[in-house]
């Protein structure tokens, strides 16, 4: 019986200890090879724990056995599972990352200057007791300071310890919309402001301009008690002024320049220039977490990092400071103050849109691409009670979109439906004008089939196929000589739009387009291309009108937000 209790009891004390160790540590075989820039956690009594290409291994090291480091970055040569030579790596150095590409392999350093990022360089964040590999670049713009390794004036490791700042945001201002270089820049200050060229500083009266040459260095701009305000640029409010600092880099191509501010106050002139400041303050309450979120979002990508930035002041991140703050939109950014939707311990992709045309639909729906669409973004019907609807037959879509449809949030809306004509001389002109272009910049999403390099006269389009959501997700231009078969939410809102067309919303109103609104549209082939269709913008996430109207009928910014991106959690940033 007692050897039975014995047996018992190893078997235990083997089940703790197995599930106290992390299952990575577990991992213990490496290959006979070199391994370069890894960081060993400890190095105590011949055991040595390091992170190798991202694994967290514990590995016998008899070579220095005498010696106890922590935190070291090392070259090791492994051979029959144990480390058989260990090269420390030298040359610390704690600088701020001004600027970064990933891609192109360098890292741009407040006082050492750009450096190349050598082939096999890693980086790693180190949180308490714990090191990973960082897998976000984003994160190194977020600190005031992080650890470089350069070896042969590379960067062979980066290290970021601790958590990062996510209450300050650097936006690249374009000059124009289809330009971040700006021919000149002159501006002011609403207050007494300061610039400082190259160490040296000046001060300014309010209202005084300056204007800055293409042969200075960095200019920074500091209006402490007001605000900067453009002369050089205007947007749909005048001449924007912006709170926080200005910083002006002077290029080949032009000048750049980059408003660095506290993310709140950033915020402030994202949800005017997104959302009607005369909507219901739930709904931009709701618009502000969305903004939040997907600000925080990019923050951690350096989509713009080059310019050592995180977003940019257009659709490509959001839009911001086209109109000026509010009184409304600063106090629906205060009252959310840091909130910001997660799922699965990370900020989502806040994807919004101005209206749908009652329907919702996968992200990977519209924007064509591998994997699932996340919980968070699946297509739904928009409106009350909640129905079950499924659009992705013809038939049914036409039904959808030709018939009343009481029960949804925006019904009332002008852009809930629209039509269109056109005429198919004018389509063929377009595509043909235009096709080699579009090949050029999304070879995937088209597919051509025809006799010579035109289609000839196009006589009829048909949708290939249709999301449960409605959306087109292809659709054929079938022309006299050939085919041309178009694929992405975008990219059919373009083909499908010559220059001049106007389509007509539900209250008569007549507007141009340079785009097709959506990709919500059944399409009738008569003696000219008849379109009837919903909704403006791509449809995935939270439709801003849909959220006025929630609003509208009484429902809170939590309960808009649970609507339109189910299976989130508010959490707090700061």
């Amino acid at each position: 019986m007692k050897g039975i209790r014995r047996i018992l009891w190893i078997i235990i004390l083997v089940l703790i200890v197995t599930l106290f160790l992390k299952p990575e540590d577990n991992k213990k075989v490496l290959e006979d090879g070199f391994y370069e820039n890894c960081y060993m956690i400890s190095l105590k009594e011949s055991r040595m724990h390091v992170i190798v290409d991202g694994k967290s291994i514990r590995i016998e090291c008899p070579v220095e056995s005498d010696v106890e480091k922590a935190d070291k970055i090392v070259d090791i040569k492994v051979r029959n599972n144990t480390v058989d030579k260990i090269t420390w790596k030298e040359g610390l150095a704690e600088d701020k990352v001004e600027s970064l590409n990933l891609a192109e392999g360098w890292i741009n350093l407040s006082v050492y200057g750009k450096k190349k990022i050598s082939a096999k360089g890693e980086m790693y964040i180190k949180t308490g007791k714990e090191v990973r590999r960082l897998s976000k670049a984003g994160s190194l713009l977020n600190r005031d300071k992080v650890s470089c390794y350069i070896y042969q004036d590379e960067i062979c490791a980066v290290i970021v310890e601790g958590e990062e700042n996510l209450k300050s945001v650097r936006v690249l201002l374009h000059g124009e919309i289809e330009n971040i270089f700006h021919e000149t820049v002159k501006l002011t200050g609403t207050m007494p402001y300061r610039v400082i060229i190259d160490g040296e500083e000046k001060e300014y009266e309010a209202g005084k301009d300056v204007s800055f040459s293409k042969d200075m260095g960095l200019a920074r701009v500091v209006c402490p008690e007001g605000k900067i305000k453009f002369l050089s640029m205007k947007r749909a409010s005048g001449y924007p002024e912006y709170r926080g600092d200005i910083l002006i880099y002077s290029y080949e191509e032009g000048f750049v320049v980059r408003n660095e501010l506290e993310l709140e106050e950033y915020l402030y002139s994202v949800v005017s220039s997104e959302m009607p400041s005369s909507y219901p303050e739930e709904a931009l309450k709701a618009q502000a977490v969305c903004a939040r979120t997907y600000a925080i979002y990019q923050m951690e990508q350096a989509y713009f990092g080059e310019y050592g930035a995180h977003v940019d002041d257009t659709v490509n991140s959001q839009v911001y400071n086209n109109v000026a703050e509010t009184e409304s939109t600063i106090l629906a950014v205060n009252e959310t103050e840091g909130q910001y939707l997660s799922y699965e311990d990370n900020p989502i992709c806040a994807y919004f849109y101005s209206t749908s045309c009652g329907m919702t639909s996968n992200v990977k729906d519209v924007w064509i691409g591998d994997g699932e669409s996340p919980a968070y973004l699946t297509g739904k019907f928009q409106g009350q009670p909640d129905k079950q609807v499924n659009l992705s037959e013809e038939t049914s879509f036409y039904e959808f979109i030709t018939n009343d449809q009481p029960d949804c949030f925006e019904k009332d809306e002008n852009w809930f439906r629209w039509n269109g004509i056109i005429q198919y001389e004018a389509l063929t002109k377009h595509v043909e004008n235009n096709m080699k272009d579009w090949i050029k910049q999304s070879p995937s999403m088209y597919q051509m089939t025809c006799e010579g390099e035109t289609l000839g006269k196009i006589t009829k389009v048909l949708v290939e196929s249709r999301s449960s959501g409605g959306v087109i997700k292809r659709l054929s231009c079938i022309g006299e000589k050939g085919t041309l078969q178009v694929q992405g939410e975008y990219q059919i809102r373009n083909v499908l739009c010559p220059e001049g067309t106007k389509v007509t919303l539900q209250d008569g109103t007549e507007k141009t387009c340079t785009m097709l609104p959506s990709g919500y549209f059944a399409i009738d082939n008569e003696d000219q291309l008849v379109l009837t269709g919903g909704g403006y913008g791509h449809g995935v996430g939270m439709s801003q009108n849909g959220a006025g109207a929630m609003a509208g009928l009484g429902k809170g910014y939590e309960e808009i937000l649970g609507f339109y991106y189910p299976e989130t959690l508010l959490l707090e940033a700061y």
